[in-house]
This record gives structure tokens, sequence and C-alpha cells, in this order.
């Protein structure tokens, strides 16, 4: 069940989902998932199939990381760089050199404010996903979104990047509007899998550029736990306690223990809101400060986001 907290939190906007002055651009949006998914699609491309089909949005022509499309964290600057690169509706399905070029989190973080301002609760997810490659073993940093289904009286992943027009999702075969738990772990699960033995910290990261294992994962606990209490920060962003376990390439027996605790309160089984709501406002290391450390681009750049 879901409580009537947890209910109203997660049905209303944070400063990041909020679309501001373009809220007229959702006001039509339709209240079936699969349109809303293809929404989602018409206006954005992931940057890793633009740079396989060499393509470069205007913003990003100087190639300056930290003004690039991936490092655009609220919603409403993201729907300004669509509308001024095509001013058509969401309805329509832009060409790929005009669409916003970011990563499977603004996928994400786009359908959680097309169901918020339905207000449908929803929140953003942080995990790793084993579906783009049936059949591997590894698990691959991914974002999604979750959605309250009032008739099955459960929440349910939704995955908007999904696209069978794509053939680099050749092989995809779930359900993206209901991706099972198993095909997608949230970060917390993967965490505990890995501390029970039951999985490998090294099969965990994002493939090909060297980001794996326990402090990666560590990272993404701290990325879901920040998504969780509606600070959907960006798949590149450290801070606090992730900045030193970033930096570090390691977790100390100290973290360790946090993350533990962290893990437990926002897995698949044993998700407690109230809890994970009370850790994150009253542990400073956890929660979302300045200044943000990021990667966009593979440039380290400092970010300060006027928090405290």
């Amino acid at each position: 069940m879901i409580s009537a907290n947890e209910h109203e939190f997660y049905a209303a906007h944070s400063a990041m989902t909020d679309p501001g002055r373009f809220r007229t651009l959702l006001d039509d949006a339709p209240d079936d998932e699969r349109e809303l998914t293809r929404w989602v699609r018409n206006v954005q491309f992931h940057e890793m199939y633009a740079k396989q089909a060499d393509l470069t949005p205007p913003d990003d022509a100087a190639g300056a990381p930290a003004t690039s499309d991936p490092a655009v964290r609220y919603l409403e600057p993201m729907l300004a760089r669509i509308v001024a690169r095509d001013g058509r509706s969401l309805d329509f399905e832009r060409p790929k050199d005009r669409c916003f070029i970011g990563t499977c989190r603004d996928y994400a973080v786009m359908l959680c404010a097309l169901l918020r301002h339905q207000g449908r609760p929803s929140r953003v997810r942080c995990g790793f996903a084993f579906y783009y490659e049936p059949g591997s073993k590894f698990g691959a940093d991914h974002w999604v979104t979750e959605v309250w289904d009032p008739r099955q009286v459960r929440w349910r992943l939704v995955d908007a990047e999904v696209d069978s027009n794509l053939p680099q999702h050749a092989m995809v075969t779930i359900d993206p509007l209901d991706v099972p738990r198993d095909q997608f772990q949230v970060a917390g699960t993967a965490w505990r899998l890995c501390r029970v033995g039951k999985a490998d910290p090294g099969s965990y990261g994002v493939m090909g550029l060297g980001g794996k294992g326990e402090w990666f994962m560590a990272g993404n606990v701290l990325r879901d736990m920040a998504a969780l209490n509606k600070h959907e920060v960006t798949v590149f962003d450290w801070w606090g306690m992730a900045s030193q376990m970033c930096l570090s390439g390691q977790v100390t027996p100290e973290q360790r223990l946090v993350i533990d605790e962290l893990a437990l309160l926002i897995a698949d089984r044993g998700f407690d809101f109230d809890g994970l709501r009370q850790a994150y406002n009253d542990r400073p290391e956890v929660r979302l400060c300045d200044p943000v450390k990021g990667w966009p681009k593979g440039v380290e750049t400092d970010f300060m986001l006027g928090l405290g």
C-alpha cells in the first residue's frame, strides 16, 4: 500500500521536475503511459546514440561540458532548449539533431514530470539494468521512472528510453511499461545482494568507462536516495560522502555501514518512506549539498546549486 504522505509527496513536483513557464506544454499530455513515453522520446535522444550518429546539439557546439545537455538538472531549462530547437507540441517527433541530447536520467525525469503534472505519484529511480544486453551478467548503470499503479496496488517500473525503432534496442524483450525487478535492480537492492554474497560488485557499473565496483554502487545508492527525496540528480553527480568515495575509488568501513543502512531503506524489500525521509534530512554527509562534483562529457566540473 501507499500512505497518504507518500502519495502526496510523490504526486507533487520537485524543483527538478517542475516545468515552470513551460507548464502549458504538459497540459495536453495523454494519460496513457505508452503515449507518455512516446512524448518523451519525441524530444530526447541519448548522448551515446547521438555520438554514434555524430550528432551535436547547437548548445554543445562550443564543447563546454558545464553547459552541455547532460549537465541540465532542471526540467524548465531542459524544455527551454527543446522549444528553442523546435517549437511544436511535445506530441511531434523531432529530428534527432533537434532533440535534447541527454542521458537515461533525463528520460526518467521528463516522464516523472508528465506523470506528476497529472497528479500521479511517481519518482525517479537509480540502479542497474540487465535487459539492454539480454543474457549479460553485467548490471549497467541506468535510471527509470517508478509510478504508483492504483489498480494493481503497487509501484511499477517504466523505462521511457526503450525504443523498438532503435537498432540499439533490437534485443530488448522486456515490457518497458512494467520492467521486471530482477531486470532492473534499484541501487539498494543491488547493494544488498552484493553484501550477502549473491552478486559481485565488479559486475555493476558503467560498461567500458571504468566506473564499476563497490564505490560506484555506493554512489548509486546515494543518488537513488537523493532522487527518492526529490533531488533528482544527474548520472555523474557526486557530493559529500559520495565525492570522497569517487575520488578515492573505495568505500571505508564507516562509509559501508552508512550505505548498508540507506540500502535497507530504499531496497525493493524493506522500502521505508518515512525512514528514508528522516535519514536523508538527518545526515548532512548523505543529503545533496554544494559543491556537486560532476564529469559531464568526461570533464571534471564543480557545480554550485545553491544548496545547504
